[in-house]
């Protein structure tokens, strides 16, 4: 006869705090522990003990991971140690837009994403709808100042994923771009060539818009510099706040921070380096 089983339950999981249970089976009489903590056995040698996840919710991992030390002790026996591994997908979930700390002069906010087909979505407390796990809803901002957009994403039998974008509502968008603060020194030509000395730096720059697209669960522009002449190709990438107006051969203008160099698949298959601007304004430019 075994003397004892130990095994995980993920019936938690579709809790609204989700859980783990270990459940332990063994010889009547006997003691166990998991994760250092006493389980009590009924008569029958049977017990279990709940590990709540409800502080792993916040996480970004695709999966929650953990080894469970256990031990159990037959009556008149020697003590075994073993471990359980638990390993656990997060409900897949990626906001497109906003991005974190978006500005917005409008009355509300486009929320853009990608979630697990069969997930149930939620954003501050209202349930959304997706198609084919693809959703965009517009969020109201009824007061000028800070907001925190909340999505809630969870699948059955996996963990939730909890997303917290803050967005500030102000009064004029242009207003607020007047007041950001660029040292001229950090141009488009600085950047390409020494971008190790100008990384998280603010940068003012001008360029025209040649693609529109989403990468990595992220609105973008790629564009090209307008400090440079017409024999001199300077294009880089601009990760965007919320979603914005322009297309393909709109001149605008980009307020944001350089992030370093971004990494990318051109059409013709070659992976290709740009430096990247993650926005805070994007405002409309004349062009040359």
């Amino acid at each position: 006869m075994v003397p004892f089983r130990v095994r995980l339950d993920n019936a938690g999981l579709n809790n609204t705090v989700p859980s783990v249970k270990f459940v332990v089976e063994a010889l009547p009489g006997s003691r166990a522990q998991v994760d250092r903590s006493v389980v009590d056995l009924d008569a029958r040698g049977k017990g279990f003990r709940v590990y709540s996840l409800a502080d792993v919710v916040e996480g970004s991992n695709a999966f929650f991971e953990k080894k469970f030390d256990y031990r159990v002790a037959p009556p008149n026996g020697k003590a075994i140690d073993g471990m359980l591994r638990a390993r656990i997908p997060r409900t897949a979930l990626h906001i497109e837009l906003p991005r974190d700390e978006a500005i917005t002069d409008e009355d509300h906010v486009e929320v853009v994403g990608a979630v697990h087909p069969n997930a149930t979505l939620r954003i501050n407390e209202q349930d959304v709808s997706s198609v084919d796990g693809y959703f965009g809803v517009n969020v109201p901002l009824e007061t000028i100042g800070d907001h925190d957009i909340e999505i809630l994403a969870h699948a059955r039998e996996q963990l939730p994923h909890h997303i917290v974008r803050h967005v500030r509502r102000v009064k004029d968008y242009e207003d607020e771009a007047a007041h950001f603060s660029a040292d001229p020194r950090v141009t488009y030509h600085a950047i390409a060539k020494h971008p190790e000395l100008f990384e998280e730096q603010n940068i003012r720059i001008v360029g025209k818009v040649y693609n529109v697209g989403v990468h990595e669960g992220h609105g973008v522009l790629q564009m090209l510099a307008r400090e440079c002449d017409r024999h001199e190709r300077c294009p880089f990438w601009v990760a965007l706040p919320t979603s914005a107006e322009a297309k393909v051969g709109d001149w605008v203008q980009v307020l944001g921070v350089f992030r370093g160099e971004q990494q990318f698949r051109s059409q013709s298959g070659e992976i290709t380096s740009v430096p990247r601007i993650d926005a805070a304004f994007v405002l409309p430019a004349e062009g040359k």
